[in-house]
């Protein structure tokens, strides 16, 4: 395992509108995901003495273990350092805390497993944080609630005031000024249990919540106690009867904190979701799926499809049941966000068929799609328009420039400037990830003047679990180098907004005379951070709190247009891009309306 300390190869305060590629390449590059020292490969096949339905004291003691685990893996020296395979404590230490009568019993039982793993050197020099200017504070108060003996709840309070600070073996920082970035590494993901002993499906519940609890920005923003959390998946998770419906409850636990960038994969939730693609991609538009491209053409004509077809059901369930079924094991900032994300699912079949019901114009019609196991990645995600298909920088009659924020590429810095230097308008079209390395900062330089505040972090603080302190207003940076700005400058954003591209939208709005047209992003701004749970599953979290320099949220909420456009689904037969030509409007005439 590379122990090299992680570097931020571009300073902050230079080049901000990079931050969501550099963090996600920090995160998943230089980090690395090892696992645990001296990790056995636990018997999966080892009888559970926990065994379903629990009784309400064994979801308590299963609630405070989880917590107390959770709270030692994070501020115990003999942890935090890496002395004990923090995993394999957990499952032997579960029998014990189940056998336990009673509170006091309880207690004793914690306290004896505590003091075995060592003494905690006292610290006079480390105090909590007295920074004031913070979005989220741990809350230790559970500890005084949990019904503990006196002697525990001090060994606890001794714990938190002599906690060892910084780096720590289950956590990375990669720091710049009051920025921090967090990997979680040494978090074995047992790829060989696709269904894990109970113990482990426990493991997978407790790591899970106590890196929200500790490290995730947004833990304020659930809408739902984090507490209620842990203990309605207690037995969810005990009563997981396979490998399927193990990464279900998964699903639905991650599903609760409501992030887009928490996408949650594993080799069981791919067979679930089908290894059959339907010939064509939807959208969703006025909340109905339109087939809005043809992935395989021979399949599609044998199935009788075309492009502009509205789905109304597959295989007999309607769009509307597919999409209540689906809603809580996805987890979304936003519905329009949750609405992309679910298309790229609804397409996917465990056969090599599907009915469907489709409506063209005022007909409806049963046609079979034929399915297929391959798919051309470049025709996954293609752009609804012909200018977000085609086009990376082009011109829109003489006096308007057109930029592709999906298609740009690094080597069109020159021509960039050139179109940017030329016209009276640009439209710079945000409604698509960078397929390559992200060029936004060519835009920002050519669009910009010179260092502008735009955005403002809240990030972990390595020295206290829980605690995310603000960071200064930040600027962007900029040079600002062509001396000429366009008047006016169109931004277009939509639900496929998301991430990186949410942060250049940001950007881009600080330029003089720019206006953002569409709807409200993604609401999933920032950089990711990997997570690996038991089971061969993995999910990632935002890692960044991201706000406007005033405080204002962007994540759950996305970026808010100025004019506010939504496609429609007869514009999309007629082939008319409604917010591209909302934004050739304003550049012509300055009308909002």
């Amino acid at each position: 395992m590379n122990k090299q300390k992680p570097i931020i190869y571009v300073k902050l305060h230079t080049m901000p509108y990079l931050l969501v590629l550099l963090f996600t390449l920090i995160v998943t590059g230089v980090f690395g995901q090892g696992t645990s020292i001296a990790t056995p490969i636990p018997d999966s096949t080892k009888s559970s003495t926990l065994l379903a339905p629990l009784s309400k004291q064994e979801v308590d003691h299963l609630f405070v273990l989880g917590k107390l685990w959770g709270f030692l893996k994070y501020h115990h020296p003999a942890v935090t350092q890496g002395k004990f395979n923090w995993d394999k404590e957990l499952t032997d230490i579960i029998p014990a805390v189940m056998a336990t009568r009673d509170k006091q019993q309880r207690s004793d039982s914690l306290l004896a497993w505590i003091n075995r793993l060592g003494d905690v050197p006292a610290c006079d020099s480390c105090k909590d944080s007295t920074i004031k200017n913070v979005a989220l504070r741990p809350d230790h108060s559970w500890i005084s609630r949990a019904h503990f003996s006196e002697a525990l709840i001090n060994k606890l309070i001794y714990i938190n005031t002599n906690r060892i600070r910084g780096d720590q073996h289950y956590i990375r920082f990669g720091s710049e000024d009051d920025i921090h970035v967090a990997a979680f590494e040494h978090e074995n993901s047992y790829t060989s249990m696709t269904y894990p002993a109970a113990e482990y499906r426990l493991l997978a519940l407790f790591r899970y919540w106590n890196i929200i609890e500790y490290w995730y920005p947004y833990k304020y923003n659930l809408g739902q106690s984090w507490d209620d959390i842990l203990k309605k998946f207690i037995p969810l998770m005990i009563a997981a009867q396979n490998a399927s419906e193990y990464a279900t409850v998964v699903q639905q636990l991650i599903a609760t904190i409501k992030d887009s960038h928490a996408v949650v994969q594993s080799r069981v939730i791919t067979e679930d979701i089908g290894k059959y693609y339907m010939p064509f991609t939807v959208k969703f538009i006025e909340d109905k799926a339109v087939i809005i491209a043809i992935t395989n053409d021979s399949l599609a004509r044998r199935s009788g499809i075309a492009t502009g077809d509205i789905i109304e059901s597959i295989d007999g369930v309607s769009i509307s049941e597919l999409i209540r079924q689906r809603r809580p094991l996805i987890s979304a900032s936003n519905n329009g966000s949750f609405l992309n994300i679910l298309r790229y699912t609804l397409t996917r079949s465990r056969k090599e068929t599907s009915e469907l019901l489709i409506r063209r114009g005022k007909e409806f019609k049963k046609v079979v799609s034929f399915n297929t196991a391959t798919r051309a990645l470049s025709k996954i995600k293609p752009g609804t328009f012909p200018f977000e298909r085609d086009s990376s920088l082009c011109r829109i009659g003489d006096s308007i420039g057109y930029i592709n924020l999906g298609n740009l590429e690094r080597k069109d810095s020159l021509k960039l400037r050139a179109l940017v230097s030329s016209v009276k308008g640009l439209i710079i079209d945000n409604r698509q990830y960078p397929k390559t390395q992200s060029a936004g900062d060519l835009i920002g330089n050519a669009i910009l003047r010179p260092d502008p505040v735009f955005v403002k972090f809240s990030s972990p603080y390595p020295d206290q679990p829980g605690l995310f302190p603000y960071s200064k207003p930040t600027t962007m940076g900029t040079t600002g180098t062509t001396g000429y700005f366009p008047p006016r400058i169109a931004i277009l954003i939509n639900e496929e907004t998301q991430s990186s591209i949410e942060f250049q939208a940001m950007v881009f709005r600080k330029s003089p005379g720019a206006v953002l047209i569409g709807s409200n992003s993604a609401g999933a701004d920032g950089n990711v951070a990997l997570i690996n749970l038991p089971g061969g599953i993995y999910t990632y979290i935002s890692g960044l709190g991201i706000y406007y320099p005033d405080g204002k949220e962007t994540q759950r909420v996305g970026i808010i247009p100025d004019i506010a456009i939504k496609a429609t689904i007869k514009g999309f037969l007629n082939n008319k891009d409604e917010l591209l030509e909302k934004a050739v409007e304003y550049i012509k005439t300055g009308k909002s309306k």
